[in-house]
């Protein structure tokens, strides 16, 4: 009989090993709005992400439970601080914006700070200098059910990732980079006035 228990251990064992084989990579695909996950803001201002998530899955349903922004080579749980110290702070918005995604479907969503919606947020530092920039991934943590989780769904899967790179650059705000009326004018009424010195000298 103990030839009969090894082989029958030895199935299971295989079994086990194929089904974490069959999960062993992301199921998820993860699609960053604005393309390629570069975004910009100024010093105090809060920007983020939109996106696409999709179950790559015929029958597995997927729940979002976190999110973080690693800095380049730095994927972890939980993540160090954004990259260069001075751009800001990054807030997870999707796990509470997106409850479960069904078998081979697609959840997209715009980044707005108001609802809030979107992947994620980065609060940009009132002291950030312009030209601050940091890149890395943002990292979306997620559990795999093998049914509906509201239902009878059983949880197969716990801190599964899906990566998609992104960066952020600190530039000046809008206010700054457009002239005031005073200083236009000021440059404008400059301009006249050289034009009419010259006209003025070439009539001498």
């Amino acid at each position: 009989m103990a030839p009969v228990k090894s082989f029958v251990v030895f199935a299971c064992l295989a079994v086990v090993f194929s089904a974490a084989a069959a999960h062993g990579d992301s199921i998820v695909t993860l699609t960053l709005n604005p393309a390629g996950g570069a975004i910009s803001g100024a010093p105090g201002s809060t920007v983020g992400w939109g996106f696409t998530l999709t179950d790559l899955s015929s029958s597995d349903f997927v729940v979002p439970t976190n999110s973080d922004f690693c800095p380049d080579g730095l994927i972890a749980s939980p993540c160090p601080a954004i990259g260069h110290p001075s751009v800001g702070v990054y807030s997870d918005i999707i796990s509470g914006s997106v409850f479960d995604i069904g078998p081979e479907e697609s959840v997209t969503q715009d980044f707005d700070s108001s609802i809030p919606s979107g992947f994620g947020s980065a609060t940009i530092n009132v002291t950030a200098n312009i030209g601050d920039t940091t890149s890395g991934e943002l990292v979306l943590y997620y559990d795999v059910y093998d049914g509906d989780p509201l239902s009878s769904g059983s949880l197969i899967l716990t801190d599964q990732e899906a990566l998609a790179p992104a960066s952020i650059l600190v530039v000046a705000s809008e206010r700054e980079s457009v002239p005031e009326p005073a200083s236009l004018l000021l440059f404008v009424t400059g301009v006249v006035a050289l034009i009419r010195r010259r006209s003025w000298t070439i009539r001498e």
